[in-house]
């Protein structure tokens, strides 16, 4: 995912990574598809849409890109030792310390050595063994796995994350990941080799630790559990993570500026309906993220086909 943090970068990186040539605003197009595309002069498949939250540039050989646009927020100033602060606060507010979280008690004992919140989290990722840098890693099942789609296969992929799936088999060769939004927010599993080439990493929670400390036991035990309990935790597990990279949007308020305009025209045509009828509730929507994104690809798509006749 190619992120800048201002308009005026998103244009200059959009014009490089374009068809070359002189773009042009196409306000039939815009009036049909209800945002602003620009046009090279000279081919009518090369063209630029402005979404509002992010540019979507389209080759004239049907490759696209996107250049996704995020403000970055000032970075507020950190305490002078973050751990120490951070300890004090704990002590201030705590009544009966027997109570305390496994990460409350990690500050207490661990905290003073970290000046910075950054240092102090990813100690304690470390001290419980969450993340699994290595590519290469045979995970089990119950471990998380996130890809990044950029990844190139050269070497140890160090890119953001851009999903993630719950493994649900592994044999050490490969392994199965369950996943949350596949093919328009279905759920749905992928088989992958060990060291594959868009695996970021792994998030490996120990669960034999996790439990002992919320039970306020120190000792590790183990978990059992049956298929049918497992099967169980892997699909809750699988619901909340669609649920956060593939969110619903349960009412024409919840949808970003970008699209709303998309979406409000689909309910107005009756397209869609979010299971309320329109005389009680007008803005009921109920459609996911991806679902409204492919309609509005789509829509775009026709209406470009449509032009070129």
């Amino acid at each position: 995912m190619i992120k800048v943090a201002t308009i005026p970068e998103a244009w200059e990186l959009a014009y490089k990574l374009a068809d070359a040539g002189e773009y042009e605003l196409d306000k039939e197009s815009e009036e049909r598809a209800g945002h602003p595309i620009f046009r090279e002069k000279t081919s009518y498949y090369s063209r630029i849409c402005d979404l509002g939250c992010h540019l979507e540039i389209m080759k004239a050989d049907g490759t696209s890109v996107n250049v996704w646009i995020e403000p970055q927020e000032p970075a507020a100033e950190e305490p002078a030792h973050y751990g120490n602060e951070l300890a004090e606060k704990i002590k201030a507010k705590t009544e009966d310390f027997s109570k305390i979280s496994h990460f409350e008690k990690f500050v207490l004992d661990r905290g003073y050595k970290y000046k910075t919140e950054g240092e102090l989290r990813a100690a304690y990722d470390r001290a419980w063994r969450i993340w699994v840098e290595d590519d290469a890693h045979v995970p089990a099942i119950g471990d998380a796995c996130v890809y990044d789609w950029q990844g190139d296969g050269g070497g140890d992929c160090k890119g953001s994350g851009d999903h993630i799936g719950i493994v649900t088999a592994s044999d050490g060769q490969a392994f199965t990941v369950t996943e949350g939004n596949m093919s328009g927010g279905v759920v749905g599993t992928r088989k992958v080799k060990v060291n594959a080439r868009y695996i970021r990493g792994f998030i490996c929670p120990d669960f034999a630790a996790i439990a002992a400390a919320l039970s306020g036991e120190n000792e590790e035990r183990e978990i059992t559990m049956n298929e049918k309990e497992l099967k169980a935790l892997i699909r809750q597990t699988a619901r909340e993570i669609l649920d956060e990279l593939n969110p619903i949007y349960k009412d024409l308020r919840d949808v970003p500026n970008c699209w709303k305009e998309q979406a409000a025209a689909l309910l107005e045509a009756g397209v869609v309906n979010g299971g309320t009828p329109a005389e009680v509730c007008a803005t009921d929507l109920n459609l996911r993220k991806e679902t409204l994104r492919a309609v509005v690809v789509a829509a775009a798509y026709h209406d470009a086909r449509e032009r070129a006749r």
